[in-house]
């Protein structure tokens, strides 16, 4: 059968620990055991920003904690790895929030159940939204496949006009 592979950059690792539940499917991740994560971006969380770009009272000091944690967890890592602990031990401390890559091969049928699963009303908006960036990549370089996914996984069109995904 049809098989597909999407590469996803900028994902945090909080979101790739949900990824991967779907047995179906095959993954390639970037190795934190290997190669420092010190640099790579941390994602703070959306509905903080939200309430920061809200003005909502207390979030910009809240927002100013958090950038503050992660900045002290960055110092910690590189201590840690300085003083010779090994980097596999090191990332321990690192924030779920840190930004990754991975790889993700699927067969058509697992994609429809997987779209199915994360657009559903309990699955979480970040996950919700790169699936629609997947199915607009399908929509865009492989339009009879994305008709088909479409015929299975109902209201997913709908989704992504929600999500502003074109």
């Amino acid at each position: 059968g049809a098989t597909f592979t999407f590469k996803l950059n900028g994902v945090p690792r909080a979101l790739t620990h949900q990824i991967v539940r779907a047995r179906q499917m095959a993954f390639g991740q970037q190795s934190y055991r290997v190669s420092s994560c010190y640099s790579d971006p941390v994602r703070y969380p959306i509905t903080l920003g939200e309430k920061v770009a809200n003005l909502e009272e207390g979030a910009g000091e809240l927002m100013a904690k958090y950038i503050d944690a992660v900045v002290n967890v960055r110092k910690v890592y590189k201590d840690l790895i300085q003083f010779g602990i090994p980097m596999e031990q090191a990332r321990c401390i690192m924030p779920m929030g840190t930004c990754t890559k991975i790889g993700v091969t699927m067969r058509l049928r697992d994609m429809v159940e997987y779209f199915n699963g994360r657009t559903s009303d309990i699955a979480q908006d970040e996950h919700t939204y790169m699936v629609c960036l997947m199915a607009k990549e399908m929509k865009d370089k492989q339009p009879e496949f994305f008709k088909f996914i479409t015929s299975k996984a109902k209201g997913l069109e709908a989704i992504m006009d929600k999500y502003n995904v074109k």
